[in-house]
């Protein structure tokens, strides 16, 4: 109680001579937290910052509780100079509450400088992110927004509240897409808090609709409401989108030239627009931010004028047993070495395969993934592996560019998102026998035809040094093709499998990529399946329509038999039912009569009315209709 009686009156007494308060530095050790928290506001008060050297000597203290109050004084007396002294407390002090309370001792201070320190700190420490996200808010650090974000998907409920919020005071609504993820959040306050923000920012966005919102983002926007995968725009025709493989037109007023590039061009930056007057395509990724929407865009001219084609991409990977792929697919993220190679015509499915493998290492094993795409279509968190991902054109300006400089950062495994020219293909062959698993795409529909296309890529002179590189490297080959549902309402995989044994390395290496097939069809044990048996099995299965299965077929004798019945079940289907129509009476040829009211009429006739024998095939790419 004396020392209590003694505290107050030193804090009621000035000290002009600045003698009173370096005695009182001692008296912070007492062990009545009273009498310290009351000398301290009276030093405070005498020393402000004359005490940081003071405070900061106590930072050593054995004691938790003093380093504690010293941190907290710190933040009181606001003196910069503190703040490194309170950043390394705050990453390596052993006492938790110490180093939360460094932590808002630094945003009290309150100088942009320790920003990156406190962003440094939340990444580093996710004990501390809920101090980390409060601290940044209260230093009103907007700029730190783009590391805020994605940690709307931590697994701690209040970080993820508290990231909303933070996006909330800045009105971050670039990130939408990370706070619409919280839409059906488990914990009540976070899903409050995102619909909340959710709800703000779709009224903001509707009431500058007119203004911030573009003609073009609005079809995208449309393009994904309907579940549509391109939009199509050309000079002298409407807008269209392709969904499940077929085109719709979205308005159907006509846009001519001038319209389309007012649509297209303010997206584009200069060079790409100086690139467009030179006669070249322009290839980027299109954002629509306020609805976390991606598209993948390709801009060109042709003969009506210039014209756009903008891919969504999805970006939510499926599940690898949704996807239609064989199992034995998924084994090949266990490869250490070698080449896979992915097949098929664009639009297949590629990227999404491979995105399945990517994943599926990234969640089995602790590996260095590099991937060169054109563009980014999935985003891979790090789970047990790590990913860098590298976009063609905004991170680097080629793959060939890219690739010089892969294998220096130590890789195990590569994405080469296209392998497009000799470069890209060379260096693929070269990376896959130097000991890294390398996943490739090719647009090609076979096995046999991918092996081919990529030796004759190469000049005549290397092209046997390459089958023999391929012999040892190659590991597999997947192609597929998406095909379209019976239903109409979907998509669905067909693949042909090559695995390389013993028999398949000695076609190889012996350029007779063309008896792959029939080493294909003999190893069914092994897992490999030809193209032509998956389209027959969606075919008996009901999934494809025979005609669709017959155009992609290498041998169409064995689907026409399906094809001749699947016409005659249409024909009958469309034939008129004879039970229901009535014979109308035959008037007088003296005496002719009007019509009689109704659908009354003469039988028809055999040749017009009955299916006819011959079957008129569909066509096959590139071939012509069989009779």
């Amino acid at each position: 109680n004396v020392r209590r009686m003694a505290t107050e009156i030193i804090r009621s007494v000035a000290d002009p001579d600045q003698q009173l308060w370096p005695k009182l530095m001692g008296v912070l050790r007492d062990e009545d937290w009273w009498v310290r928290e009351r000398v301290m506001d009276a030093l405070v008060e005498l020393g402000g910052q004359r005490l940081t050297s003071h405070l900061v000597a106590l930072l050593a203290d054995p004691s938790d509780v003093i380093r504690r109050f010293a941190v907290s004084v710190l933040g009181r007396i606001k003196d910069p100079k503190a703040l490194r002294s309170l950043v390394q407390i705050a990453t390596q002090d052993a006492d938790w509450w110490v180093k939360e309370t460094a932590i808002e001792s630094v945003a009290a201070i309150n100088d942009a400088r320790a920003v990156p320190y406190i962003v440094h700190i939340m990444a580093a420490d996710p004990d501390l992110q809920p101090v980390c996200i409060q601290a940044l808010i209260d230093m009103e650090a907007n700029t730190a927004a783009p590391q805020v974000a994605p940690l709307c998907s931590s697994g701690s409920a209040d970080v993820r509240y508290l990231a909303v919020k933070f996006l909330d005071k800045f009105d971050a609504n670039e990130h939408a897409a990370a706070v619409a993820k919280l839409h059906d959040d488990p914990h009540p306050k976070v899903r409050a808090a995102a619909r909340d923000l959710i709800t703000h920012w779709r009224i903001t966005a509707q009431g500058q609709a007119a203004h911030s919102v573009s003609m073009l983002e609005r079809l995208l926007f449309q393009l994904a409401q309907s579940e549509g995968d391109d939009l199509i725009v050309a000079a002298g025709k409407p807008v269209f989108m392709k969904k499940f493989g077929r085109v719709t037109s979205v308005n159907p007023t006509v846009l001519d030239e001038e319209q389309v590039k007012a649509l297209l061009l303010p997206h584009l930056s200069t060079e790409q627009v100086m690139a467009l007057q030179a006669m070249q395509d322009v290839d980027y990724s299109h954002e629509v931010k306020s609805e976390g929407l991606r598209f993948r865009a390709n801009i060109f001219y042709q003969l009506g004028g210039l014209s756009g084609v903008f891919r969504r991409i999805r970006g939510a990977l499926p599940e690898f047993e949704k996807l239609g792929l064989p199992p034995l697919v998924q084994s090949f993220g266990n490869l250490k070495n070698g080449l896979v190679l992915v097949g098929g015509p664009t639009g297949s499915g590629k990227s999404t395969t491979l995105a399945a493998l990517i994943d599926y290492i990234n969640r089995t094993s602790s590996r260095h993934i590099i991937s060169l795409e054109d563009p980014i279509e999935v985003i891979h968190k790090r789970k047990q592996s790590l990913v860098n991902q590298r976009e063609v054109g905004t991170h680097t300006n080629s793959f060939a560019a890219a690739l010089r400089s892969t294998l220096r950062e130590d890789p195990n495994v590569i994405l080469v998102g296209e392998m497009r020219d000799l470069p890209t293909i060379e260096f693929t062959v070269v990376a896959a026998e130097t000991g890294h698993l390398v996943f490739g795409t090719v647009h090609t529909v076979s096995a046999a035809t991918t092996v081919d296309r990529i030796v004759a890529a190469f000049p005549p002179g290397q092209q046997q040094q390459v089958r023999s590189t391929l012999a040892d490297s190659l590991r597999a080959v997947v192609c597929q093709y998406l095909m379209r549902e019976k239903s109409g309402t979907g998509r669905v995989l067909a693949v042909e499998l090559m695995v390389n044994n013993e028999a398949v390395s000695n076609l190889i290496r012996k350029g007779k990529a063309f008896q792959l097939p029939s080493v294909i069809s003999t190893s069914r044990e092994q897992g490999m399946q030809l193209m032509d048996s998956d389209l027959m099995r969606l075919t008996k299965e009901g999934k494809i329509t025979a005609g669709d299965a017959y155009v992609k077929a290498v041998s169409k004798k064995d689907f026409e038999p399906f094809v001749e019945e699947e016409e005659k079940a249409a024909a009958q289907r469309r034939a008129p039912n004879f039970k229901t129509v009535a014979v109308a009476a035959v008037p007088s040829p003296a005496q002719p009569q009007a019509p009689a009211a109704g659908p009354a009429q003469a039988p028809p006739t055999r040749s017009s009315a009955q299916p006819q024998s011959s079957v008129i095939r569909p066509a096959a790419a590139g071939g012509t209709r069989k009779p």
